[in-house]
């Protein structure tokens, strides 16, 4: 037996006032424990906590009848200062950490032996990593006396813990509703608005001048957002419809009257001040010299090279959209051949192809990788954007940094896949609408006419085309029986341009 004092604990450090009596001499070394102690056992009174609080505190051993080796004093949980509002920084570089906690070490004395800081590192619904043996211990069984229902009402009255299914205890959310697991908020997109006013209907007009160029407007001194970069437009008043007040405001800021405009995309977007849905309209043709009337700086910019800042939030994704492409075509290999489809494509491409889609579902594993890289090779020479179909492989919707999902692969996706840019095929309001929630960049809505590869199946016309695309949230594409001459007319129904497979075919020819 050693000479009285203080003894040593676990950590190496002096605690005074503990008695001489309860060190075990011969059993291990100062520093460490038996083998028979590493045990991630808890022994408890049914769900009594030590204490809710983020510092350092002294715990009893009657209430874990633990043995008189262990540390009375339980240190503050690595992340109790965040829940106290605290700022959280990095140690003292002089100040040990002998429990290993700040880095996450394995000491197992602490973290199977001392399961009783947990509710308060916990964060909200969750269980950190280093918790997480140390939560399993806690799923106590309740004792069967009358007591038990007593004492968990007075636990969570005294703790405002909420004890989950095994009697957990897990920390609440601080003011808000937890979302469901996997929920995910669409980037610029109101869609979980709770108890918000009702959206005020903006026009918005995205002039597009012959060379290409879209006409963005600063706002005035005196508005929200001053200084912002924004597309000309305005509020619908009463009993206008969105034509009608799209020319009315660019008469009063701009000077000019449109000859028509055609719908586009359809989007909703909370700012601090107001919910506004924003109805886009792409307009081509005018009447008058574009001039700034009320006094605002005017910049035509091409949508490869937009710069000006800072931009209104809701036009920063409709920027991106600007870039695509008015065609969009579809792969024919298996058809033409591969070397005769490879001349094909370069034709296209350098009379200005810059949207493909590779879709060979019938093509052998090893043919489609050679066609892939020497398309890969050739979009990337000259600018052009690849999107590889769902059919294919993962590793080729990557390496092309794109990916076009067949319908049913649309509606398998709960949540859009983490590449540049993502595309949908669509044939009704369901399988578009879930395009959308998923945060898609564009979608092919068809097929409006009879097609070859379809013989004897009806298209859905350009009523129905226009019915079903009015409310989208994102471009989309007319497909099935169209050419390049049916451009005029999809955009009218308020595509964003055409999608055909015989595009690649029709200059070889």
């Amino acid at each position: 037996m050693g000479a009285a004092g203080a003894a040593p604990d676990r950590g190496r450090q002096g605690r005074p006032g503990r008695p001489a009596r309860h060190r075990r001499a011969g059993l291990f070394t100062p520093g460490t424990l038996h083998r028979l102690l590493r045990r991630p056992v808890l022994r408890g009174r049914r769900t009594r906590l030590q204490g809710a609080e983020g510092r350092a505190r002294r715990i009893g051993r009657g209430a874990v009848r633990e043995r008189a080796d262990l540390r009375d004093l339980e240190p503050a949980a690595p992340d109790a200062r965040i829940h106290g509002r605290e700022p959280r920084g990095p140690a003292p570089a002089r100040r040990r950490d002998p429990s290993g906690r700040a880095r996450r070490g394995e000491d197992l004395a602490v973290r199977a032996l001392r399961p009783v800081g947990l509710v308060l590192s916990v964060s909200p619904g969750r269980v950190p990593g280093h918790r997480r043996a140390l939560a399993g211990q806690l799923r106590l069984r309740a004792r069967r006396d009358r007591r038990g229902a007593r004492r968990r009402a007075a636990l969570r009255a005294r703790t405002r813990f909420a004890l989950r299914p095994g009697r957990l205890a897990v920390r609440p959310g601080l003011g808000r509703p937890a979302r469901p697991l996997g929920a995910r908020r669409w980037r610029g997109h109101a869609a979980e608005v709770s108890g918000a006013r009702a959206p005020i209907d903006v026009a918005v007009g995205v002039l597009v001048r012959a060379d290409g160029a879209v006409l963005f407007g600063q706002r005035l001194a005196g508005k929200p957002y001053a200084g912002w970069w924004e597309f000309p437009g305005g509020k619908l008043e009463a009993g206008e419809t969105v034509t009608q007040a799209l020319a009315r405001e660019l008469h009063e800021e701009l000077g000019i009257a449109i000859d028509g405009s055609s719908r586009w995309v359809v989007r909703e977007h909370v700012y601090p001040h107001a919910h506004v849905r924003l109805h886009f309209h792409r307009i081509e043709s005018w009447r008058h010299e574009v001039r700034p009337r009320e006094g605002q700086a005017l910049r035509w910019l091409r949508p490869d090279a937009i710069d000006a800042a800072p931009l209104l939030p809701a036009a920063i994704q409709v920027v991106g959209w600007l870039r695509l492409a008015p065609l969009h075509a579809i792969s024919s290999a298996s058809e033409l051949g591969g070397a005769r489809f490879l001349d094909a494509l370069d034709a296209r491409l350098a009379a200005g192809l810059r949207m493909l889609q590779l879709r060979e579902p019938g093509m052998p594993e090893q043919r489609f990788d050679a066609l892939f890289r020497a398309v890969r090779d050739r979009c990337e020479r000259h600018g052009a954007r690849l999107m590889v179909n769902s059919v294919h492989p993962a590793s080729y919707w990557l390496a092309a940094g794109g990916v076009h999902l067949r319908a049913v692969d649309l509606m398998r996706c709960e949540s859009r896949p983490p590449l540049r840019w993502v595309g949908a095929s669509c044939h009704d309001e369901a399988e578009l609408a879930h395009a959308c929630a998923i945060g898609a960049d564009y979608a092919l809505l068809g097929p409006v006419l009879p097609t070859a590869s379809h013989p004897g199946a009806e298209g859905i016309g350009w009523q129905r085309f226009e019915q079903i695309a009015a409310p989208a949230s994102i471009p989309v594409y007319a497909l099935g029986g169209l050419g390049p001459a049916d451009a005029t007319r999809a955009r009218r129904a308020g595509a964003h341009g055409v999608a055909f497979k015989r595009a690649i075919e029709i200059d070889h020819e």
